[in-house]
């Protein structure tokens, strides 16, 4: 499957979309704790697009949004997160308040962690720029469902949306992405660095473990056909067991600064997508590798994150399915 093949199928504030409309299901995955949660980035992405003008930042509500928006048609936001519809005491200040025209806007509990701030960039990117959001979903082997990408309008995305060079992975806000990774998923651990600054190259046990010899890696400069080439052996020699062997064997007792995967968005011929995770040494390793190889394999997982050239997803946070 080719990229092509593939294809087929801001604001000051927080503020969100317009009362009535329907959110993408796919906000939905949110109303749970996560498995993964990268909180640097994800606060430092929410501070760039929001540029909060308050110490504790809330997350305001207008006109725009209220507890009967439905996602994808079924539950609302009202009954999936109650809590952001809670009314409190104080407003952020007074002049704030005050400086709106009608008196309906409501201050809400002060956001002041990683998962509130996911929760508003996803809120933002679904109703105030749709077209910088990506809602992509893996092959179902067992339905038969085939892979899809598209905008958060339901629209068909560029063509060359995945390519290094493209306007949409280049163009500012960075697009954020919501990838479904169905059940059969291969996650290819390519590289992990150790918090005692070692980095190990996870793809060599690999080549070992799948029992042949991977052909050689194109280089930095090579185009994604030729990186999807060589990934391709690896989908095709996939065994989730040695994968799991290669990330415990590689962290001997030490913790995981980041770490790294491939994983295709198609069949075993990609087009693969480059996963960086910076765990900063706050997790186990069972995260890593038998949550995310060997139940990712099972039952797959569910991924938000913002899109960079390679092509290149910075994981925010990850869900189990």
């Amino acid at each position: 499957m080719g990229v092509m093949d593939f294809m087929k199928g801001g604001g000051s504030g927080p503020n969100v979309g317009p009362q009535g409309s329907s959110l993408p299901e796919e906000l939905m995955w949110l109303a749970d704790a996560p498995l993964f949660i990268d909180d640097l980035r994800v606060d430092a992405f929410y501070d760039a697009i929001f540029r909060p003008d308050y110490g504790e930042t809330s997350l305001t509500l207008q006109k725009k949004v209220n507890k009967n928006t439905k996602l994808g048609g079924e539950a609302t936001l009202g009954s999936l997160f109650p809590g952001l519809f809670a009314k409190v005491g104080v407003t952020v200040s007074g002049e704030h308040s005050r400086g709106r025209e009608d008196g309906q806007e409501r201050a809400l509990q002060p956001i002041s962690s990683a998962y509130r701030h996911l929760l508003a960039l996803a809120l933002h990117y679904s109703t105030e720029n749709q077209a910088r959001l990506v809602l992509a979903r893996t092959p179902n082997q067992d339905t038969g469902e085939t892979a899809k990408a598209t905008d958060g309008d339901d629209s068909d995305l560029p063509s060359d949306w995945l390519l290094s060079s493209s306007n949409f992975i280049r163009a500012l806000p960075r697009a954020m992405i919501l990838l479904d990774l169905e059940a059969g998923c291969k996650l290819i651990p390519a590289a992990v660095e150790l918090s005692n600054g070692d980095v190990k190259l996870l793809y060599k046990d690999l080549e070992a473990g799948f029992g042949g010899t991977a052909p050689q890696y194109p280089g930095a400069r090579s185009t994604l056909v030729e990186r999807n080439a060589y990934w391709q052996w690896f989908a095709e020699n996939y065994k989730d067991r040695v994968a799991l062997d290669a990330v415990e064997d590689a962290v001997a007792g030490q913790k995981i600064q980041w770490i790294a995967y491939r994983v295709s968005l198609g069949d075993d011929t990609g087009p693969f997508l480059h996963l960086s995770l910076a765990a900063h040494g706050a997790y186990e390793t069972g995260v890593f590798g038998y949550n995310f190889i060997s139940r990712g394999t099972k039952h797959g997982l569910r991924l938000v994150g913002t899109l960079k050239s390679e092509p290149d997803m910075d994981v925010l946070a990850v869900f189990e399915r």
